[in-house]
């Protein structure tokens, strides 16, 4: 990877940077500011992949989330309750870190990146095609299936799988692929009506805000039904996700960047945990797959002030990290000034 650098804080050079790392690839624009800096602010936000301990506990890496009755729990666009939140999920949680290992949440969500029925795979390969995008498993991918009425889930594999099975995915969306990298593949009862629906995410071209339409990842997206958040206006960074027919997106979620990078989320420091690529030790930066629900990379910078704490960044790559920090943005990129590394 080479990227070139003005050391003027001032300054807002960006290059063009080609870089891939364990089969995750963006072709955005690198950071600039090379000195992340400490900072004092409480936790505010998590964000990564979902697990349960055996104890039945939701968690996010090693923090805990702890709800109670006016805890809001949204998945797929469904205010819902904790028991629907399952090991696979990428969520956003806000609320408050009380410690390393406790967060109070206001509220979690979640979105599945893809959904349909099943119009391809390839068993070999792990690789699926659904809503034309190409869904790719591997060791870390999490099997489940539903009985349909909610709360009733179980393990299954990739084997259990056939053409024609409605299906919903969490994972990583492989900007400028039609291809997701699955964490969690959900199987539904055969007989389930399921609309193909999927996730676009890229800049914002066409809009026409009297017909309520613009472009992206290859869509006519019509966001007239869509739950908005942020104000359209072309040349913004924009995800969409909803249902698909011929060649147009009806959104049923529209989430508009400012030229700050924000897209709803509450200020303050904020924690992400995701899948780690593209290692650049000579420039001290990597990449992180695993915001707002999978669908943004980010780039990781940090200095010599910065603790990495439990591992080794220099085989760490492919793994699932966390990088607590706060978040600007440059042209395209969403960058985190690292505070603190760990596993």
């Amino acid at each position: 990877m080479s990227i070139s650098r003005n050391l003027t804080l001032l300054a807002a050079l960006s290059l063009l940077v080609s870089c891939s790392g364990n089969g995750l690839d963006c072709n955005d624009q690198g950071p600039i500011n090379p000195n992340p800096t400490l900072v004092a602010n409480q936790v505010t936000s998590i964000e990564g992949l979902l697990a349960r301990n055996n104890q039945g506990h939701v968690l996010v890496g090693d923090a805990v989330l702890y709800t109670n009755n006016s805890t809001k729990i949204v998945v797929d666009g469904v205010q819902t309750s904790k028991d629907e939140l399952q090991p696979g999920m990428i969520v956003l949680a806000e609320g408050k870190q009380i410690n390393e290992n406790r967060f109070e949440c206001t509220s979690i969500t979640t979105n599945s990146i893809v959904s349909g029925n099943i119009e391809a795979m390839d068993v070999s390969k792990k690789v699926i095609r659904v809503a034309g995008k190409t869904v790719i498993a591997d060791e870390h991918s999490y099997f489940a299936k539903s009985n349909g009425k909610g709360n009733g889930y179980g393990q299954s594999n990739f084997a259990k799988l056939s053409a024609g099975n409605p299906i919903m995915v969490c994972g990583y969306l492989k900007e400028g692929e039609d291809a997701v990298l699955a964490t969690r593949i959900c199987s539904l009862p055969v007989n389930t009506q399921i609309a193909p629906s999927v996730t676009a995410q890229g800049t914002m071209s066409s809009l026409n805000t009297n017909a309520k339409t613009f472009f992206c990842g290859g869509y006519t997206i019509n966001y007239g039904g869509a739950d908005v958040t942020g104000m359209p206006q072309n040349g913004c960074r924009v995800i969409a996700a909803g249902t698909v027919a011929d060649g147009v997106m009806y959104a049923t979620r529209c989430y508009y960047y400012d030229d700050n990078g924000n897209y709803g989320y509450g200020s303050g420091c904020r924690s992400i945990y995701g899948r780690m690529a593209a290692y650049d030790p000579e420039n001290n930066q990597f990449q992180l797959y695993g915001g707002c629900c999978g669908t943004i990379c980010y780039w990781v910078y940090y200095d010599e002030y910065t603790p990495i704490v439990g591992l080794n960044l220099s085989n760490s790559q492919g793994a699932n990290i966390r990088v607590e920090g706060t978040i600007s943005q440059n042209g395209k990129n969403y960058i985190v000034k690292a505070t603190k590394i760990s596993k």
